[in-house]
């Protein structure tokens, strides 16, 4: 994930801000860490789970 470090840092930094201005810190934080346990550090499956959570919230 070295070469596309700056587009996922871009893409969570732009998240991160959507999310702060909504009102959905409890369903998104739940799920976050949900992901977080289930994937450790398998950065692939974690990147794709959180991608996911994003998509389902909308938060693109």
């Amino acid at each position: 994930m070295q070469e596309g470090s700056h587009f996922w840092e871009t893409a969570l930094e732009l998240t991160v801000e959507k999310y702060k201005r909504s009102h959905m810190w409890p369903t998104i934080s739940k799920a976050v860490k949900a992901a977080i346990q289930e994937h450790g550090s398998d950065e692939a499956g974690l990147c794709k789970t959180i991608l996911k959570i994003i998509a389902e919230n909308r938060m693109c």
